[in-house]
């Protein structure tokens, strides 16, 4: 059966203090979170029988407090709205409005400019900046233990987007060459490795059925799936998923900067010219500039072919965990066993959160991540 779920509790406060309970006003709420993103975002639609949007007044500058139940606890998220749109007034007395929403630390990031020197592992510098920058709850943070170095001084640059260079240009321990990313969810906000994400323990299973509900037993039933596959070679190319050469010309510096590509089979191609200008590879310690090209690649290549699928909303998933998918396969000959190319463990890399006063579904988006690349 589908989890249970209802908004708890909808409240709105303005910059002044003043707040309002919008629990009964909410037409539907969605979100979204993913890997790829350092932060969550969403919207909200109201219909405003009080007058509301000018007398609180709601300007975008407000804090947005939901929470909401499943079977599996309530879960309490904090939103700053950053805007108002698409405000309708269906007659004289009601009207209808959208809020964009941002989590807390979207707004905090925002404001802050990097000028103090960072030492320390990693994953000790992610948290510093997730406590004492961007005022996340230490109980909701969580950063994959690191062996490297850093000492730098970030030259102005935002919280995040400091997380973001360390992401991508430092090597977590001397043998890895894997993916990082710095994401946030329902659960909390996390530094974690592609690496340790395929070596977790399955969280769930999700089945696909025609039939009933009851039939899937224990599993999470997909309603409906389709696979998403992408073929720019531009996009591609840039990301690192194909070995090769790429040049790029720098319009500002007149630079031209020749990259090899790392292809998995055969290994770099040459090195020699990579990075010979770069002069954030001075601020690093025991950086393998190999590293920072395979972690291109595959970064590149775990954006691809990914599976899409609607659930019933679940408070136990989040993106970065891994889940088991079972999906039949279409062959009569095969009816009993699952689709070789379909089914198998994943990783989730997004989810769509819609609630309405009627239900709530998931759009998850899930990447059978290569065991041999990652």
């Amino acid at each position: 059966m589908p989890n249970t779920i209802h908004i708890d509790s909808a409240v709105i406060i303005n910059d002044k203090g003043a707040s309002y309970d919008m629990t009964n006003t909410v037409l539907a709420l969605v979100m979204y979170e993913s890997i790829f993103n350092n932060t969550m975002t969403g919207n909200v639609v109201v219909v405003d029988t009080e007058n509301i949007q000018e007398t609180l007044p709601i300007v975008g500058t407000e804090v947005f407090y939901v929470s909401y139940k499943t079977d599996l606890g309530i879960l309490d998220l904090v939103f700053d709205v950053v805007s108002i749109n698409d405000i309708k007034s269906n007659n004289q007395e009601t009207k209808t409005f959208e809020l964009q929403l941002a989590s807390r630390q979207t707004l905090i990031n925002s404001n802050i400019k990097l000028k103090s020197r960072f030492v320390g592992t990693t994953s000790s510098v992610v948290e510093d900046l997730m406590l004492n920058y961007l005022g996340l709850p230490e109980s909701f943070t969580w950063a994959e233990p690191t062996t490297d170095t850093v000492n730098c001084v970030p030259p102005s640059i935002s919280p995040l987007a400091f997380i973001n260079w360390l992401c991508e240009n430092i090597g977590y321990n001397a043998d890895s060459r894997s993916a990082f990313y710095y994401y946030e969810t329902t659960k909390g906000t996390y530094l974690q490795s592609l690496e340790l994400m395929k070596e977790l323990p399955v969280v769930t299973t999700l089945s696909f059925s025609e039939a009933e509900e009851s039939s899937v037993r224990s599993n999470i039933r997909i309603l409906n799936y389709t696979l998403k596959q992408r073929f720019d070679t531009i996009t591609n190319l840039a990301e690192g998923s194909f070995s090769g050469t790429v040049y790029t010309h720098d319009l500002l510096t007149k630079r031209l900067t020749k990259t090899e590509q790392w292809n998995p089979n055969t290994g770099l191609l040459s090195f020699r010219d990579a990075y010979s200008a770069d002069s954030n590879i001075s601020l690093l310690n025991n950086v393998d500039p190999l590293s920072i090209l395979q972690r291109g690649f595959v970064r590149g290549e775990f954006n691809h072919n990914n599976l899409i699928i609607e659930i019933h909303g679940n408070g136990l998933l989040a993106v970065g965990d891994k889940v088991k998918i079972d999906i039949p396969s279409t062959r009569k000959t095969d009816a009993k066993a699952g689709d070789v190319m379909l089914s198998g463990e994943y990783i989730i890399t997004k989810i769509k959160h819609h609630l309405t006063t009627a239900a709530y579904k998931m759009i998850v988006e899930l990447n059978k991540y290569d065991k041999e690349t990652a």
